[in-house]
């Protein structure tokens, strides 16, 4: 393994004790735990900061560049608190922009980070309006992401925004079997369901209709962007798959297996639980590099919408 502080290999130099890895595809940042043996202080005599770029390559992983969020030294020992996006404050906006399209608030949300940006697996979207009311550009793309089905990974200074729906159905990469002495969990929420969405936004209605038997309706009120019908309909079609995409969720513990990632999609085959052996969109890893463990957190994909 190594693990680089600034682009120098230091895992010779240090006694490691803790290196946990989150790698997330759901809109929150990924991020890094480590605790070394800092008894001779030289950890504290390196001036580490927030902000200073630390990754890990261990076989198929590559956490690609990290940011330390916070330093603490106790007794001995150092801990860092380490994400994908650096530790900025947002910049706050009140404006309004019009004509305005999606891949320009993503090019804004990457110039706060000095990130790049990647839209190639996305549709883009013109607005007639955007209004800023005390928002970052960064809670302003989350939003919008949401409304429109959209998923978001901040991976090695860029910004990824990818069609949800698209991902998730496309073809397995490989498979994800659960060995007889792995920890398997499922959570099935199906019963609880949204079957549609109405959103009010004014004097816009917008519906959205699941095929999924499901008569229940999730009423969305607050303000969107919508200028249209059409509009309204697509973002009731985002907020329903929103409510509904982690209903049936599942998780595994394995030895460490870097080859899996957050938004991939795999076969799960679990020869002791056969009726929930399908395709599932892995939507978090947490990989245990001391333990040798690795944890996948999945969910099974929405047809349709």
């Amino acid at each position: 393994m190594k693990l680089l502080v600034n682009g120098i290999d230091i895992i010779d130099d240090v006694n490691l004790l803790e290196a946990v890895y989150e790698d997330y595809a759901t809109a929150s940042s990924s991020r890094l735990y480590l605790k070394f043996d800092d008894a001779d202080s030289l950890w504290q005599n390196w001036r580490l900061k927030r902000n200073d770029e630390i990754s890990i390559v261990d076989a198929q992983c590559n956490t690609g560049a990290l940011y330390i969020n916070q330093v603490t030294y106790s007794r001995g020992l150092c801990n860092l608190f380490v994400k994908s996006i650096p530790s900025i404050a947002p910049t706050v906006q009140h404006s309004t922009f019009e004509n305005v399209k999606l891949s320009k608030f993503v090019k804004e949300t990457a110039k706060e980070f000095g990130f790049d940006f990647d839209l190639k697996n996305m549709t883009d979207q013109l607005y007639n309006s955007i209004s800023l009311n005390n928002d970052s550009y960064f809670s302003k793309l989350k939003e919008l992401c949401t409304l429109e089905g959209i998923g978001i990974v901040f991976y090695n200074k860029t910004i990824i925004l990818f069609d949800e729906n698209k991902i998730e159905n496309m073809g397995s990469t490989g498979d994800l079997i659960v060995e007889a002495d792995n920890e398997f969990s499922i959570s099935d929420n199906a019963h609880m369901i949204y079957g549609q969405c109405i959103v009010q936004n004014a004097d816009l209605t917008g519906k959205f209709k699941a095929n999924n038997g499901s008569s229940d309706i999730l009423f969305y009120d607050k303000k969107t962007p919508a200028s249209s019908t059409v509009e309204a309909n697509r973002f009731a079609k985002g907020l329903l798959r929103a409510a509904n995409k982690t209903a049936k969720i599942g998780t595994v513990t394995t030895e460490l297996k870097t080859e899996f990632s957050a938004g991939s999609v795999v076969n799960l085959i679990n020869n002791k639980a056969q009726s929930y052996n399908d395709k599932v969109y892995i939507y978090k890893c947490r990989h245990d590099f001391i333990r040798n463990k690795s944890k996948i957190f999945f969910r099974y994909a929405i047809e349709g919408y």
